[in-house]
């Protein structure tokens, strides 16, 4: 393989994984989210990656995690952003080095109508060719009116991993498509329980979204260098081993998105404003992006065949974006790298600036350091300093649609954040401590038009979480605590936890692991945010707050082999709690349902 690569023969709960992977990025990096991914802990989490979020109430749409340190980074197209859990990403895909073919079935079905389903397929033609795809899909029609969503996601992709020249192709589709409800009429009545969820009146009839990204990535390196050959003499077979003693390598990546959104509703009184048609409301913007970048990558201590110690990358890249509103601009950016990894310490140094264009004068530098003593392995030190001067979107200063128009030149945001972590493994224990200054600070005020503040906020973080086991009884806790010193931008929980509690046992001769538990989830009240159906973004709201509920869970999963199974009764507390669970402002969170999801993984 190319460089920061580690080829393993990965096994877990003592089943034989046939493949490696890696993620692409300005390193090719070792990965093992497939091989790992097989255990029964965590297979009936399958609504979010994250316990706490902010959501319009269904499987699928837009949310935002509650806690500041875990919201996503903004999208290129920043429509996407809500949706980031859902979709494929060009930047950050894996690729696969395959001895038999690998395939997964993953389906979850359930209430309301739930297909969600997961399929990956990827097999090495010859030892240097190698081909996969992966495919999501997920219909729901929702616990409350007009909440029908589907999502698409397509990801092809090739590499070609041979001697001194390699190559990696990708291509993905997604699509993303929901109707809106504009939240429920009445808050009153769902607290009263006087009506099932589906028959609650919900503010829009005829609204809907949908997006949709195509986009394709070419990545080539050259690697220059002595060549190498070994002969390997393995019984009475002979083989030559080429390698190449490489010192430099020169890549170029290229890539091309086309990015589209469409809002449909026809317009009434949910709306302050009509700008452009009065009868039937279709905004449509869209965004064209070509890339093109070139680096140079030296490696400072080790070679492009094994596992370096040191690396340093530099680059210029240069962005090309049309806009569905005939804009046109441009971006070059100048960017360094050096990663280095030794026994000791590891450590990232990143920095970014550009240097001409839309973003000129933007900045962002970025240190990681991971620290684990030899001695004893199982201390994990690591700590995260970041800077950051930003442009806000094109789409934050132009923006033009029935219900909404905004044309204003905001000022560049400053972000900086340093963070702290610590896990010691045999008592599996994590703390983390994160502290994000914030200046300038690019939000959505109470009607919903962006703004930057004119003072800064402070925010600091906290979480813990333990894992206690006793015999077979398993108890994991987590706690999030966070600050905000500046809550007339930003008005977030102070308290959230997680816990879950679960029995775990081998049956018939360790063929089968059988685990039943409960999971419980809670975060404290604050104002959070709401809604725009218009324009997809999450604004402030200071109508009321909301949280301070509990949701509790109950499964059963199972695993044989590489079978896994899990039926799972999700908020069944709705049964004798009272209705004060929001997901967000006049959007109810999920009341009680029955889910149940199988996978199986197959090699042939």
């Amino acid at each position: 393989m190319s460089f920061v690569y580690v080829a393993s023969y990965a096994q877990h709960e003592g089943i034989e994984r046939h493949f490696d992977e890696y993620f692409f990025g300005d390193f090719l990096t070792r990965g093992n989210y497939y091989s790992s991914d097989t255990t029964t802990d965590c297979f009936h989490l399958f609504r979010n990656t994250e316990m706490h979020v902010y959501s319009t109430g269904n499987l699928g749409s837009a949310n935002v995690p509650v806690f500041y340190y875990k919201q996503y980074t903004n999208h290129e197209f920043v429509f996407f952003t809500p949706y980031t859990p859902f979709i494929s990403t060009l930047k950050g895909s894996t690729y696969f080095d395959t001895r038999t073919p690998f395939t997964r079935i993953v389906f979850i079905g359930g209430e309301k109508q739930l297909d969600n389903i997961y399929l990956v397929h990827t097999q090495n033609i010859k030892p240097w060719l190698n081909f996969g795809a992966e495919y999501k899909t997920l219909n729901t029609e929702g616990h409350y009116a007009m909440q029908q969503a589907k999502n698409q996601s397509l990801n092809l992709f090739v590499s070609v991993t041979k001697h001194r020249y390699n190559n990696h192709l990708n291509f993905i589709h997604n699509k993303i498509s929901h109707e809106n409800n504009g939240g429920i009429e009445s808050d009153e009545i769902f607290e009263a329980q006087s009506q099932r969820s589906e028959n609650l009146g919900v503010n829009l009839f005829n609204s809907t979204t949908k997006l949709a990204q195509t986009g394709i990535s070419y990545y080539h390196e050259l690697l220059l260098g002595e060549k190498l050959t070994d002969t390997v003499i393995n019984n009475k077979d002979t083989s030559i081993n080429v390698s190449f003693n490489s010192r430099f390598i020169l890549s170029q990546s290229i890539s091309y998105n086309r990015y589209h959104r469409v809002y449909k509703d026809i317009p009434d009184s949910f709306y302050e404003n009509i700008y452009l048609d009065s009868t039937a409301t279709y905004d449509s913007v869209g965004l064209r992006k070509f890339s093109h970048s070139f680096d140079v990558k030296f490696f400072i201590k080790g070679n492009a065949g094994e596992l370096p110690q040191s690396i340093a990358l530099a680059g210029l890249v240069t962005d090309l974006l049309w806009y569905s509103t005939d804009d046109f601009v441009t971006n070059n950016s100048l960017y360094a790298r050096w990663f280095s990894n030794a026994k000791l310490i590891e450590w990232d140094v990143v920095g970014k600036y550009f240097i001409s264009g839309y973003s000129a004068g933007d900045f962002h530098s970025e240190i990681n350091f991971i620290l684990h003593p030899e001695e004893n392995p199982n201390h994990i030190f690591s700590a995260n300093a970041e800077y950051s001067i930003t442009k806000p979107d094109f789409f934050y200063s132009h923006y033009i649609s029935n219900h909404f128009i905004w044309n204003s030149d905001l000022p560049k945001t400053k972000h900086g954040k340093v963070s702290v972590s610590y896990d010691y493994l045999k008592w599996q224990i994590h703390t983390s401590v994160q502290y994000n200054f914030l200046d300038a600070y690019l939000y959505f005020d109470g009607q919903a038009n962006p703004t930057v503040s004119d003072s800064n906020c402070n925010i600091l973080s906290a979480e813990i979480g333990k894992k206690f086991n006793l015999g077979k009884f398993h108890w994991y806790n987590q706690v999030q605590v966070q600050y905000l010193s500046n809550q007339s931008i930003l008005s977030l929980p102070l308290l959230g936890a997680y816990s879950s509690l679960y029995f775990q046992s081998p049956l018939f001769k360790k063929v089968l692991t059988l685990q039943i538990g409960v999971d419980g989830s809670y975060f404290s009240k604050a104002n959070g945010f709401a809604y725009m159906p218009a324009t997809g973004v999450f604004y402030r709201n200071s109508e009321k707050e909301f949280g301070n509920f509990f949701i509790f869970d109950a499964y059963v999963s199972i695993k044989v082999k590489r079978f896994r199974a899990f039926v799972k009764v999700s908020h069944f507390n709705d049964l004798f709690m009272p209705a004060d669970y929001y997901g967000l402002l006049h959007y109810p969170a999920d009341p009680m349902s029955i889910n149940f999801g199988i996978s199986w993984e197959f090699y042939n």
